[in-house]
């Protein structure tokens, strides 16, 4: 019986390092971030730490728990607009997918288009830097723009753009229709080691990630909203005290006109404009003023929920 044992136990040991090894063969990346291999986003990590209301988050909550984002692998970080001469006005945007510029050309983001308006306007050239984060909740979106503070100084004009969804932690993103999960979502030690270094223990739990149970998992409690009240309030203020004007809006799905009255359970109907209400209430909360930035796609093919 002990031999029988002790036999099982070596074999399953051999099988999970033979699994293991044929895996790490196969592919040069964690099969969570295999998508990333053929597309023109990259993995980076936040490379600051000193973002206080970030330093106080209660053990567990997810909401600010991303400590990578994915980004495009661009090098090219500015982009100048308008022919005029004279000193440029340095204008960073922040914001998630959206802001990024995510599915469309470098000049059909709403950044782009804001800069050449900006430029039409004011008759002097606008240097845009364009700080959007793919999947990004308000956590990435405020420590992507603080982290560049931190290295660059303050920008003249700040637009710190909040969509529908940004309220929420989401464990997984979609990069050309599959499914990217973020080893840093899981806050069981062991388990983030586990999916983090091994790549069967990422593979299974990637797995269960990408099936789902259908049930939409909304991850957003009173702690994230009170901590996005305090870190929304901060780096306003952060940025005000070193001479940077600040725009703050929320950016309504170009679609969201199109549910219908009682959206079905589960869908991103259902949720969508609450979420906007309650990302409005918060601001209000923190007195912040937020504009509308929906007029920038009148005349322009909606996309559809």
């Amino acid at each position: 019986m002990r031999r029988s044992l002790i036999l099982a136990v070596v074999s399953t040991v051999f099988a999970l390092l033979l699994a293991e090894g044929i895996l790490r063969v196969r592919g040069s990346t964690l099969p969570s971030l295999a998508p990333l291999e053929e597309s023109d986003l990259e993995l980076r990590r936040f490379q600051w730490s000193d973002f206080p209301p970030m330093k106080h988050d209660m053990p567990g909550s997810p909401t600010c728990g991303e400590d990578t984002y994915l980004v495009r692998r661009d090098p090219t970080r500015e982009v100048r607009y308008g022919s005029a001469e004279g000193e440029a006005l340095r204008v960073w945007f922040a914001g998630d997918s959206v802001t990024m510029g995510y599915g469309v050309s470098d000049r059909e983001a709403f950044p782009a288009l804001l800069g050449d308006r900006l430029a039409a306007t004011t008759r002097r050239p606008v240097v845009v830097r364009n700080l959007g984060i793919n999947g990004a909740g308000f956590c990435a979106v405020l420590r992507r723009m603080n982290e560049h503070i931190n290295s660059d100084g303050f920008p003249d004009l700040a637009v710190i753009v909040f969509f529908a969804d940004d309220l929420e932690d989401r464990a997984m993103v979609g990069v050309r229709s599959r499914p990217v999960a973020f080893p840093d979502r899981v806050h069981n030690p062991l388990g983030r080691f586990l999916v983090s270094h091994s790549y069967l223990a990422n593979l299974i739990w990637y797995t269960g990630m990408s099936r789902g149970d259908g049930e939409v998992v909304r991850f957003i409690d009173e702690e994230s909203e009170a901590l996005f009240v305090r870190a929304v309030r901060y780096l306003v203020g952060r940025l005000e005290q070193g001479g940077a004007s600040v725009v703050v809006a929320v950016l309504a799905p170009t679609g969201l006109h199109l549910c219908p009255p009682d959206p079905p359970e589960g869908s991103r109907c259902q949720w969508l404009g609450p979420d906007m209400d309650r990302i409005g209430a918060l601001l209000d909360r923190a007195e912040v003023p937020a504009v509308d930035l929906s007029t920038l796609w009148e005349g322009r093919p909606v996309m559809v929920l």
